[in-house]
C-alpha cells in the first residue's frame, strides 16, 4: 500500500512543489497553486476551501452542491461578502499599490467556499492576466469577475461562529459548517454531529 501511494504520489511530484513561503500574505498564491494541482491531476466536479479550523458537515454540503452542478459549471458557492470596502490598515489591509478602489467585488468568504471545475479553470484563466493581492477570499472574487464567466451564490446558513457561541452547548446547528472551532471542540463535533 505504501509504495502506491509513493508511485502515485511520483506522477505528481513537479506539480506540487511551488517555490514561495508558506505565509498568511501569501495565501491567494497558495490557494491558486492548490487549484492548479487539483485542475491538472484529478477529474472532480468540486473543489472545496476550508480553514483547519472549519467544522464541515459534508454530506449536506455536497448534496446542495449537486444542485448547481446542473445550473452552471462555473459557480463558487458559499457566504458572499457584497460590496465591502477596501481596508487600509490592520490584518487584511490593501496598500494602495495593491489594490487603488475603494471597494472590493463581491467574493466568497475564505473560511469555507465550494468552486466547480469551470469556476477553477475560469479563476485559472483569468489569473494569467491580472496581478492579484494578497487577501486570498477578495482576490478570488476579483478574479471571478475578471473572468466574466462565473456566478457567485450566496447561500443562506452556509457557516457560523463557534466564537459567538458557548463551545459546551451543541454546535451541530442547522448550518452546513462552523467556523472558528477548537482542535478539542472538533473532535467532540465529529462524535455528537459527525453523521450530519
Amino acid at each position: 500500500m505504501v509504495e502506491e501511494i509513493k508511485e502515485e504520489a511520483a506522477k505528481f511530484n513537479d506539480l506540487v512543489i511551488f517555490n514561495f513561503l508558506d505565509t498568511y500574505r501569501n495565501l491567494t498564491v497558495k490557494t491558486l497553486c492548490s487549484l492548479h494541482f487539483v485542475n491538472v491531476a484529478y477529474d472532480t466536479k468540486y473543489v472545496f476551501k476550508s480553514d483547519d479550523d472549519v467544522f464541515l458537515k459534508l454530506t449536506k454540503i455536497l448534496n446542495f452542491a449537486s444542485h448547481y452542478r446542473s445550473i452552471s459549471s462555473n459557480v463558487v458557492f458559499g457566504k458572499v461578502s457584497s460590496k465591502a470596502q477596501t481596508q487600509r490598515s490592520g490584518k487584511w489591509a490593501l496598500s494602495m499599490e495593491e489594490y487603488a478602489e475603494e471597494i472590493i467585488p463581491d467574493y466568497c468568504t475564505g473560511p469555507l467556499y465550494g468552486l466547480t471545475t469551470g469556476a477553477v479553470k475560469a479563476l485559472l484563466a483569468a489569473n494569467k492576466n491580472i496581478p492579484l493581492f494578497s487577501i486570498e477570499d477578495a482576490a478570488m472574487g476579483l478574479l471571478a469577475q475578471k473572468s466574466g464567466k462565473i456566478k457567485l451564490i450566496s447561500v443562506p446558513m452556509w457557516y457560523d461562529d463557534a466564537l459567538r457561541r458557548d463551545l459546551k452547548t451543541d454546535l451541530c446547528s442547522s448550518h452546513f459548517a462552523t467556523h472558528h472551532v477548537r482542535p478539542a471542540s472538533m473532535l467532540q463535533m465529529w462524535r455528537n454531529c459527525g453523521k450530519v
